[in-house]
């Protein structure tokens, strides 16, 4: 073949090499045209710092309700960062700088402002609220999803998710449990179990109902002295330390992905867990479920639990127009069913309409400066309790103490 004829014949040959691809590209990028985000000068990007609240299982529930909501618009690109605990975003806003990371929203429990304040780590959000919101939008809040979210006249933080602690039960073999149980009738209702059928017949985070116990405080919002040492708190850490030295309590910790198989297959009668587990226990058992919230003393309920909207704190002030931007979109779009209601006029089904409205009258005893170390120091009080080396009278009275000397400290960082 000649030279001339031979480059015509590969001129053919690439024209239709570039031609073939440049159709396979075209067709590829028309299949797939829903799933290529636009670059759009408008979109705001924004980074999220998210607690899972000591419990692993939360990260899917989180990761899916981005997922849908930036499916459902393209304004707003939330980028998130998961950590553990709110111990842990604490740690992470406070040395973030050093990192050479920027978060624009925490993503954390409501009792945590007063520590976030107290180290300037937020921003208010009055001025952004009143601006887009308004004022009647923030009087539908149910008023006590609002609690600690407030310092000063100025509001720090928004709810976003919140769930409560409920004892769900077979009412096929339990019929005497009312519209609610508080931790000692619920003591008193396993030991029958235990009793009549020689095998404990509740599951529970024990572990977290103490410390519950141990931080709740009887005056509400007092703030001039934390006080763990009470006689009705030893009591039941008493309780609840002999309960499970004899076996009467099966204890599943929330720092793992929680496992409800003993409950849901019916060899466990009775199971203390999140609200938010509801429909997942729901649409697995095969007998009549009941369920009522716990209390931790008669007409003194467990705190919700759940998780806050913060603006974390910028060098430039006109980052904060974005990041309210962001916050009021992932607020209005709302997280997930299994969640409470968080706004009064929001309609649930039974039994949610039961355990959503229930009279919920007190805030975390957490809601304190030091909380973080607070919070560890009364974790590894009842890791020893639980092991029965030392009495609850013992440990609280130097848990007082150990609290006590923190508290005259500067604020926790």
């Amino acid at each position: 073949m000649k030279d001339g004829k031979k480059d015509r014949t590969y001129k053919v040959i690439v024209t239709a090499i570039v031609t073939a691809a440049g159709l396979v590209l075209g067709l590829w990028l028309f299949a797939h045209r829903d799933h290529i985000i636009p670059q759009e000068t408008n979109t705001v990007s924004v980074n999220i710092l998210v607690s899972l609240n000591n419990n692993q299982g939360n990260k899917s529930r989180y990761e899916e309700f981005f997922q849908r909501y930036h499916a459902s618009q393209s304004d707003i690109l939330v980028v998130p960062f998961y950590v553990i605990s709110d111990t842990h975003v604490m740690l992470k806003l406070i040395y973030s700088k050093q990192a050479n990371q920027t978060y624009d929203i925490a993503c954390m429990g409501a009792d945590q402002m007063i520590s976030l304040t107290d180290l300037n780590l937020v921003t208010p959000m009055d001025e952004y609220i009143l601006k887009s919101k308004g004022l009647a939008w923030l009087n539908q809040i149910r008023p006590v999803m609002l609690a600690d979210a407030m310092k000063d006249g100025k509001i720090f933080s928004i709810p976003f998710s919140r769930s409560a602690t409920l004892l769900y039960y077979n009412k096929d073999k339990i019929t005497d449990i009312g519209d609610c149980i508080d931790l000692k009738e619920l003591l008193a209702k396993a030991d029958v179990q235990y009793q009549e059928h020689l095998v404990p017949e509740l599951m529970a985070p024990v572990n977290y109902l103490l410390l519950e116990t141990v931080a709740h405080q009887k005056a509400y919002h007092a703030k001039d002295r934390f006080s763990l040492s009470e006689e009705d708190k030893v009591e039941i850490l008493s309780q609840y330390q002999k309960a499970i030295q004899d076996h009467i309590i099966i204890k599943y910790s929330e720092n793992d992905i929680v496992n409800f198989d003993k409950f849901i297959q019916g060899d466990i009668e009775m199971l203390v867990a999140s609200s938010v587990y509801y429909n997942d226990i729901a649409d697995k058992t095969t007998f009549s479920l009941g369920c009522s919230p716990l209390e931790l003393y008669k007409d003194v309920t467990f705190p919700l639990q759940g998780n806050n909207f913060y603006m974390v704190s910028q060098p430039d002030d006109s980052r904060y127009a974005e990041v309210w931007k962001a916050v009021e979109g992932l607020v209005d779009y709302g997280f997930t069913e299994d969640n409470l209601s968080i706004m009064k006029q929001d309609a649930q089904t039974e039994p949610f309409c039961h355990i959503s409205h229930y009279g919920y009258n007190n805030t975390s005893g957490m809601a304190v400066t030091q909380n973080s170390k607070i919070r560890l120091l009364t974790e590894s009080m009842i890791i020893n309790l639980l092991k029965g080396n030392e009495t609850a009278k013992e440990l609280t009275e130097q848990l007082q103490m150990q609290v006590d000397e923190l508290l005259k400290q500067q604020p926790e960082g």
